[in-house]
């Protein structure tokens, strides 16, 4: 055999090598408890603890984070089934695959992200004005990747928008400034 024969082989071999493992990566991210297609096919199950400004609950649920969650459920062609309950009792639901998302003002430091998925943080903020930051974050159930990317995407997508509604609570005397039916707040404009 040739010098260039045995390029030309081990080229061909190579492509091969590489197009099989393409092939195979096609499906990932992947959800193993299909929660972007169960999403999708209508309903996004969302756990919400009151915890202004970033949750408030009212007739329906309203502040930051559920703005944030009804655009993104929007982007599937999807309505939101909202839960409320206690934050422990909402994460273990969610680890259970009970819910889809859980929202609660939750920050990077939870206990609970070994046992659950958690999207990177969308905002950063000194949340109390004691000059201390905090990065929030959501939470999705364990090893369900192409939803956590999703939620990722979108949320990083509308960080300045993220930033615009918590400026706005922050501000104001009542934390339900967030809420899209609040007298002068402006929750509109999220980014698909």
């Amino acid at each position: 055999m040739s010098l260039s024969t045995a390029v030309m082989a081990c080229r061909a071999a190579l492509v091969a090598g590489a197009a099989s493992l393409l092939a195979g990566c096609a499906d990932y991210p992947r959800d193993p408890e299909d929660t972007t297609e169960k999403a999708r096919s209508g309903t996004a199950r969302v756990g919400i603890t009151e915890n202004p400004p970033w949750t408030i609950i009212r007739d329906k649920p309203c502040g930051l984070e559920p703005a944030l969650v009804t655009a993104f459920a929007k982007t599937l062609g999807s309505e939101v089934r909202w839960e409320s309950g206690s934050e422990s009792v909402l994460l273990e639901r969610l680890e259970n695959f009970e819910l889809d998302i859980v929202i609660a003002g939750l920050t990077s430091k939870t206990p609970w992200k070994n046992r659950i998925g958690t999207t990177t943080p969308y905002l950063t903020a000194d949340t109390d004005g004691n000059g201390k930051t905090e990065e929030h974050i959501m939470a999705v159930p364990p090893g369900e990747n192409g939803w956590l990317i999703r939620l990722d995407r979108f949320l990083h997508a509308n960080q300045r928008r993220a930033l615009v509604l918590f400026s706005d609570s922050a501000r104001a005397d009542d934390p339900s400034a967030a809420c899209p039916d609040s007298p002068g707040s402006d929750a509109g404009g999220l980014d698909p």
